[in-house]
């Protein structure tokens, strides 16, 4: 028997957050009906009590235009549908169940123990001293089987009252007979916009990725593959000049937009010139860092021009997360004018092989099949992106329940994923491209006292008060535990890793692998050497006065939220305290950088943060990206992609250099020393080399996890 406490429910393949505080509004109002004194109809009373409870829920629920059947105790139809009551006496003994088998067993006794050792009995009785929901694992009378549970708790005049609903998923659209036409992804970081260029997170490039497309994008193994293009230029081909500044692209002669007009090289020209505009605030900019220009040769033949030598002109449009844009749809929403844009940003027309009917921001996404794609007719009718929830009722939505087609970014306990594995209805599919889960250490100051300035860079005159001082920071570095936070919370998805650039494996530097060894001892050493001490006795140390108070912040996610338990603990054994927030990832990720500014990562208003990044095949974009040009600000919106708002003109020189390097030895070479530049400057502390882990129903085919693009990136070959 397994306990799971406060988890989402399920239904239907989505998550729902129940209306808890109404319901319990409801059952105090019921607490306060007197029971009877006659002991003869004491229990025939408080199951009218009980079944009153089930009622009342199951308004709740439908006033949430959910569904449920109602069923009481002891009647013959409670043991075929979702909902029943149970009551158990002032011994804790079961005596009305629907299961008859049960009636006499003792909560504490009988009833086990989970797999991790976890009391049922004692969580369930916790919960009665209030009265809470609690979620478990146990047998559903309807089926036979273990099933997951929710069930409100309370105790009253020495009986304990329960009534449980099994979350028993009817079957979606499309996973019948009938109907096997609709296919359904859950993405529990829940889309906000499905324009790439106006977010930095992988669940709106994935959203955006089923209707919109890039010249090319990449394999699974990294090579690179026409989409909108004819074919890839080369050298051999004389799509790309001999002196390396210039490449020219062929499009595809039957391309159209979803809503039947053509696609040109002239929509090409567009989408450069509305991301590059910097009112935009377009947050691919640093694909176009090297371009002078992109001009259209004739209706299908594009030009992209280099200020010089390029030995890696894969840049520009290359990958999902820099698509093409229509001209004609976003003609009037260049620069300032982007973001308000709600109908072209939530709807972009889309040459790929289905297009938008319903966007919801931070909730789902519904397509339909796009009839003037260009390639073979894709399988799916619908297609239904759907948000919320959490990684755990992803992964059950698929791997247990089978209701959903295919669950994204499971970032969860690696055994409890195996387990769901056991089931038998779906697979785990996995890559490892260059991500890394990291802590970005804020190089600005993000008192909140400096109002507008909060953050800012202000040209280096608004310095962190003591992260950019490099001991404080290598300190923190020393004192975490990499290896214990992959094996832990990772399993077979995570390396613990001291780099910050992990592949291809030519580019991975080995100068920083003493960090997989954990040194509390040295950690506090180093920054006694520094006079950075406790100087008060209350157990934080300062620096120039200043208390080592972090504020750490992340996204909401087990796996995250555990990581920051650990290192919040290591680094109180070296004097620093770490205050631990948490935000909505798909405002974190996505989100308003003005409306939201507070919880927006790229915002920043915390000392550090904790996600996952890393750079695409050719890491050069990637760097490009964490140069000065790119901080992040109030004069570009906040569009920029250098977070830590770190500025090293030495970097930046080598960023240039790489930029005039041929692919070989030297381009190697450098790209390695800029990652130990990053890595022993401390802007960032790498913990795990993440595997991006998914997974899909045994039914549904073709599926070519990709880590070096969305994982999207074929859907149009996906079937059942």
């Amino acid at each position: 028997m397994e306990i799971i406490k406060r988890t989402p429910l399920i239904l239907g393949g989505l998550a729902v957050v129940l209306a808890t505080a109404a319901l319990a509004v409801s059952i105090v109002a019921l607490l306060s009906t007197p029971a009877s004194d006659d002991d003869e109809t004491h229990l025939v009373d408080r199951g009218e009590f009980t079944a009153s409870l089930v009622m009342d829920a199951l308004e709740l629920y439908e006033e949430e235009g959910l569904s449920a059947t109602l069923e009481y105790y002891n009647s013959p139809e409670s043991v075929q549908g979702e909902w029943y009551v149970f009551i158990l006496d002032g011994e804790d003994k079961l005596i009305a169940h629907a299961d008859q088998d049960l009636l006499g067993m003792d909560l504490k006794e009988d009833l086990g123990l989970d797999s991790a050792g976890y009391r049922f009995g004692d969580v369930m009785l916790e919960a009665t001293e209030q009265g809470l929901w609690v979620d478990y694992i146990f047998l559903n009378p309807a089926t036979g089987n273990q099933e997951y549970k929710h069930a409100w708790v309370v105790r009253r005049d020495g009986l304990l009252f329960g009534s449980g609903w099994y979350q028993v998923l009817p079957a979606l659209p499309g996973k019948s007979a009938e109907n096997d036409r609709t296919l359904t992804l859950v993405y529990w970081q829940a889309p906000s916009i499905p324009n790439p260029y106006l977010s930095g997170g992988f669940k709106d490039r994935d959203a955006g990725a089923i209707t919109l497309e890039p010249l090319a994008k990449y394999y699974p193994d990294g090579a690179l593959v026409p989409a909108l293009a004819a074919e890839i230029p080369t050298l051999q081909n004389g799509g790309i000049s001999p002196d390396l500044t210039t490449i020219t692209w062929k499009l595809r002669d039957d391309l159209k937009w979803s809503d039947g007009s053509s696609l040109t090289a002239h929509d090409v020209v567009f989408t450069w010139s509305y991301c590059t505009d910097q009112a935009t605030g377009c947050t691919a900019t640093s694909a176009f860092a090297d371009v002078t220009s992109i001009e259209a040769l004739d209706d299908l033949t594009v030009r992209v021009t280099f200020h010089d030598a390029t030995p890696y002109p894969y840049t520009a449009f290359v990958g999902t997360g820099v698509p093409i844009l229509s001209r004609a749809q976003f003609a009037d929403c260049v620069g300032a004018a982007a973001a308000a844009c709600e109908e072209e940003n939530y709807a972009p027309f889309g040459p790929g092989p289905y297009r938008i009917v319903e966007f919801m921001p931070d909730e789902k996404a519904v397509y339909e099949r796009n009839p003037h794609y260009y390639g073979e007719t894709p399988y799916f009718d619908r297609v239904v992106l759907q948000g919320g929830g959490d990684a755990l009722s992803a992964a059950q939505a698929v791997l247990e329940y089978g209701n959903a087609d295919y669950a994204w970014n499971l970032q969860i306990d690696p055994t409890a994923l195996a387990n769901m594995e056991a089931v038998g209805k779906g697979k785990v599919v996995s890559a490892f491209p260059s991500l890394v889960e990291r802590i970005v250490l804020n190089q600005t100051n993000p008192d909140r006292s400096l109002g507008e300035d909060r953050s800012e860079y202000l040209d280096g005159a608004n310095p962190h008060p003591f992260l950019t001082f490099t001991p404080i920071a290598r300190a923190m570095s020393m004192a975490v535990d990499r290896t214990l936070i992959s094996e832990q919370l990772y399993g077979s998805a995570g390396k613990p890793t001291c780099s910050l650039i992990v592949g291809p494996p030519i580019y991975v530097s080995t100068a920083n692998d003493g960090c997989l060894a954990q040194d509390i001892e040295g950690a506090n050493k180093l920054l006694d050497d520094n006079g950075v001490l406790d100087t008060d006795g209350d157990g934080i140390r300062e620096y120039n006065g200043v208390p080592l108070h972090i504020s750490y912040q992340t996204s909401t996610n087990d796996v995250r939220q555990e990581t920051q338990a650990l290192v919040q603990g290591w680094w109180r054994q070296i004097g620093i305290e770490a205050e631990i927030i948490h935000h909505d990832a798909a405002v974190f990720f996505g989100g308003d950088p003005v409306d939201d500014k507070e919880q927006v990562y790229v915002r920043f208003f915390a000392d550090i943060q904790m996600y996952a990044t890393g750079p695409d095949i050719d890491p050069q974009q990637y760097l490009v990206g964490l140069t000065c040009d790119e901080i992040p600000d109030a004069d570009n919106n906040w569009g920029g992609s250098n977070v830590t708002r770190a500025c090293d003109p030495e970097f930046d020189e080598l960023v240039e250099q790489l930029a005039h390097t041929s692919i070989g030895p030297d381009r190697t070479d450098l790209v390695k020393r800029m990652n130990d530049m990053l890595v022993q400057g401390y802007y960032e502390i790498p913990l795990v080399n993440r595997g991006i882990v998914s997974a899909h129903l045994d039914t549904l085919r073709g599926v070519r996890i990709n880590g070096w693009d969305s994982e999207l990136w074929n859907i149009a070959e996906w079937r059942r």
